[in-house]
């Protein structure tokens, strides 16, 4: 008997021995795709993230911001300030050389 050959008469082809890869090949390749997905992660934070977290940001900050101005009176209309000497008539001006 053949050692190729199968019992039933048909010939067994001989499979092809996987490569075997080296040590620097095997470094190079997880290199490369460490590389790459840094670069996928850089994109997707300039692109992606990075906006939507500065108009979020905008918007909160635009948001306390009228808050704020919104609570500070209208000077305008003050006569009479607690804790400090009373306004002279007429004055429209809070601070007056």
């Amino acid at each position: 008997m053949q050692p190729n050959a199968d019992p039933r008469g048909a010939a067994v082809q001989e499979r092809p021995q996987p490569r075997k890869r080296s040590r620097a090949g095997l470094t190079l390749g997880c290199l490369s795709i460490l590389v790459i997905l840094i670069l996928a992660l850089g994109a997707i934070w300039t692109f992606g993230i990075r906006p939507y977290a500065h108009d979020m940001a905008t918007q909160e900050l635009d948001t306390a911001m009228t808050r704020a101005v919104n609570q500070v009176p209208d000077a305008s209309n003050i006569t009479n300030i607690p804790g400090l000497p009373p306004l002279p008539l007429g004055s429209m001006c809070l601070f007056h050389p």
